[in-house]
């Protein structure tokens, strides 16, 4: 079973991600804000996929990734950035700086 970590402070956000990922099967936790998940990742270590809203109070999901890559060097784990559209859509989006391997890309030869 994947564990997956979601780190949202909207209730119906947080609720919305929990039943699409547990209905995949999937071990879900769930934390409202950035500082609840840098103590859990230092407690618990890497999971398989970690879900992150963008705009949260104290520190934004952007620096979370950045403690997630730097400071904890979790360095392979997918991050994924879960944002409200409106009131009655969500959508996601890969953080894709942070989602990517730290391995040079290959080169493609121009023809």
């Amino acid at each position: 079973m994947k564990k997956i970590l979601v780190v949202e402070d909207s209730k119906a956000e947080r609720m919305l991600i929990e039943v699409l990922l547990k209905n995949l099967e999937c071990d879900v936790t769930i934390l409202t804000n950035a500082q609840e998940a840098i103590g859990w990742l230092q407690q618990y270590g890497q999971p398989d996929l970690i879900v992150t809203d963008i705009v949260m109070p104290g520190l934004s999901g952007l620096e979370l990734c950045r403690k997630i890559r730097g400071e904890l060097q979790f360095e392979s784990v997918p991050i994924v950035f879960a944002r409200a559209k409106t009131r009655s859509s969500i959508s996601f989006g890969p953080c894709v700086r942070a989602a990517m391997p730290t391995s040079p890309s290959p080169t493609v030869p121009r023809t």
